[in-house]
């Protein structure tokens, strides 16, 4: 997911609790074929599910969740900072977006732990290292 989700691993991926503050987390369907979904019999449910869960199969290795949650109608959240747990950096985020990112954090309320993912040599796998709290910024 790194290199389509988070700009070729340069970008960030974002750790929750969600503990359904922002709602339930649904397992996404990876399927051989498009979902064919009629709107005017099939259920809101159905509609949804075949919509916003589901994806192409050759994308399962992501064992992806999403959350849906239209409560307040639709368009960007907010979220209680305690929920952001962790922050994990891109193997190839450059230096200066992660002193950005770790001064945002600072001058916030939120509290995450700072991982970066560090690719595997002999692989396609990443491992995902708890940054030491003594890194500095800038």
């Amino acid at each position: 997911m790194w290199s389509h989700y988070a700009d070729g691993h340069a970008g960030l991926c974002l750790e929750f609790q969600v503990f359904r503050k922002l709602g339930i987390p649904l397992d996404v369907t990876y399927a051989d074929e498009f979902p064919i979904v009629n709107f005017l019999t099939d259920s809101d449910r159905k509609q949804m599910e075949a919509n916003l869960l589901t994806k192409a199969a050759r994308w399962s290795s992501e064992c992806e969740w999403r959350i849906i949650n239209t409560d307040d109608g639709f368009g960007l959240r907010s979220f209680a900072p305690e929920i952001l747990t962790g922050i994990i950096f891109g193997c190839r985020m450059p230096q200066a977006d992660r002193d950005l990112v770790r001064q945002w954090v600072a001058a916030g309320p939120a509290r995450p732990e700072f991982y970066e993912a560090i690719a595997r040599a002999d692989t396609f796998d990443l491992d995902v290292v708890p940054l030491a709290a003594s890194e500095s910024v800038g």
